[in-house]
């Protein structure tokens, strides 16, 4: 799976990255179906999610994508490769 990676806003200026739910939903799907997934980012490295979609930030904007979240492995996003390194035929 592909996620963004973290970014600064031209239009903000605010730190941005990836949609939490857009991640860890799929993510969820696919690890209690069986499948082995590996992250990437465009980037490689930390994947960060956008504040608004964390569903610990203290807005508690996204509270209910907590269970997805904690079941994704989460700690996968510490070190991603980099997509780019990716060849369609080694799949």
């Amino acid at each position: 799976m592909v996620a963004s990676s973290p970014s600064t806003s031209n239009q903000t200026g605010w730190h941005i990255g990836f949609w939490a739910a857009e991640l860890t939903h799929p993510l969820r799907v696919f690890q209690e179906a069986g499948y082995e997934v590996e992250l990437t980012s465009t980037e490689g490295g930390k994947l960060m999610m956008d504040g608004y979609s964390n569903p610990t930030d203290a807005s508690g904007w996204a509270a209910g994508f907590m269970a997805d979240f904690n079941q994704s492995g989460s700690g996968d996003f510490q070190k991603t490769s980099n997509f780019g390194g990716f060849l369609r035929h080694d799949f």
